[in-house]
């Protein structure tokens, strides 16, 4: 069901073979050296030093650094989906599954700092390099997709509005989200102020759904 699809990383991230748990240590490595140099500075001989783990070896896991970015990308936004589908789990009807959705989204920048700050780093890059991109796109599609689910079933069982144009309605939604998240990882909010502003990311989103 589309609704609590992830990206597939169970498997790697359950492994306790020795070569799923130095590609995972690899990565999470990888994390930690982007934050304190960025992706321009970002390279295998500083990753190397850092993890002490031959470059060798770490060609072996990731043959590139894009690859590495791909992993890293995908590991970070699979952790934002276990996260969210757990909130959304046993909620007795559609209009509440969006509601957690929402919510457990926004919860994001407070639970997650480290993953954040990559994950923006991360759209710069992808902003200069068009295969970045691509994958991202492809991330965010299921995200999208996770909400149209939400609101053909909702439209279905007549919790929302009969003539609601699922798609726009769901792109909207996504990009109400996005923009809260990077604005609370890159501004100086009051906790006042965060409430607030996800107070009305929530409102918005419902008021878009929702019959009058």
């Amino acid at each position: 069901m589309t609704i609590f699809k992830t990206l597939d990383y169970d498997k790697i991230i359950a492994s306790t073979k020795k070569s799923d748990l130095m590609k995972m240590r690899i990565a999470e490595e990888a994390i930690i050296l982007l934050l304190e140099v960025g992706f321009e500075k970002f390279n295998f001989d500083l990753l190397s030093k850092k993890s002490k783990v031959t470059r060798s070896l770490i060609y072996h896991y990731y043959p590139s650094i894009e690859e590495l970015y791909f992993f890293i990308s995908g590991f970070i936004r699979y952790k934002f989906q276990l996260y969210v589908i757990d909130k959304m789990k046993h909620k007795s009807s559609i209009k509440e599954l969006l509601s957690a959705y929402i919510k457990a989204n926004l919860d994001l920048p407070e639970l997650n700092h480290r993953e954040i700050s990559v994950w923006l780093i991360y759209l710069a890059k992808c902003s200069l390099a068009f295969d970045l991109a691509q994958y991202n796109q492809s991330i965010v599609s299921m995200g999208t997709q996770r909400i149209i689910e939400i609101l053909r079933v909702g439209q279905l069982n007549g919790e929302f509005k009969s003539d609601l144009l699922i798609e726009s309605v769901a792109r909207q939604i996504q990009l109400l989200i996005t923009g809260y998240v990077v604005s609370r990882a890159t501004e100086s909010w009051s906790e006042q102020q965060r409430i607030q502003q996800a107070g009305w990311v929530h409102e918005l989103s419902m008021l878009l759904i929702c019959k009058s």
